[in-house]
């Protein structure tokens, strides 16, 4: 078995296990952090490896990010302190969004080329997937919130796997999308989704 070949099935164990534990609190109101968060670390940790291989950097710093968040709140930090306001954040990611088109829309009719927005939308996913991770994490956005915020993220990074072949991400990210707007439809019929 050559290298390349391993570390894809390591790609895509971490994406199943991904895959598992979102659909996990997207479905359960009484889920379990520690196995959460456990799961959570092992399934970045396996697309971590994989996609420093690939050079897959987007994909490398959320999962990176992901493991870091997913360590400490198994270690048994807490995130209580932390002091950001939900509707702040969501100013922030309206005003990113509008900034992104604006300047997706410059770099296209300056250079004729989607390299820099699918460039742009990639590092948008990264700071949407991470950002919206630590203010769940923290309880600081809502269930629903984390779930439309990560099916963004996760169409936001699709142009850029696909550019970077990297097949475990593109179809975990295509799954998770889809699992996030199950979640979402869901969380109207339901009170309280996830918490």
């Amino acid at each position: 078995m050559t290298l390349e070949v391993f570390l894809s099935y390591i790609g895509w164990a971490g994406t199943f296990l991904y895959l598992v534990n979102h659909a996990y609190i997207s479905m359960m109101s009484n889920w379990k952090r520690t196995l959460y968060f456990g799961g959570n670390f092992l399934a970045a940790t396996l697309l971590v490896v994989q996609s420093v291989y690939l050079a897959s950097w987007q994909a490398v710093v959320i999962n990176g990010f992901w493991m870091l968040v997913s360590i400490c709140l198994l270690a048994g930090m807490s995130f209580d302190n932390i002091k950001i306001a939900a509707k702040h954040y969501y100013v922030v990611c309206v005003s990113l969004f509008v900034a992104l088109i604006s300047l997706s829309t410059l770099s296209l009719l300056s250079t004729g080329s989607w390299a820099s927005t699918i460039q742009l939308f990639g590092w948008s996913s990264a700071f949407v997937f991470c950002s919206s991770y630590f203010l769940f994490s923290a309880t600081r956005i809502s269930s629903r919130a984390y779930l439309i915020l990560n099916a963004y993220a996760a169409i936001a990074l699709l142009p850029l796997l696909w550019e970077k072949q990297n097949w475990p991400v593109f179809a975990l990210e295509v799954a998770w999308a889809a699992i996030s707007i199950y979640g979402v439809a869901k969380s109207y019929q339901q009170v309280h989704l996830i918490d």
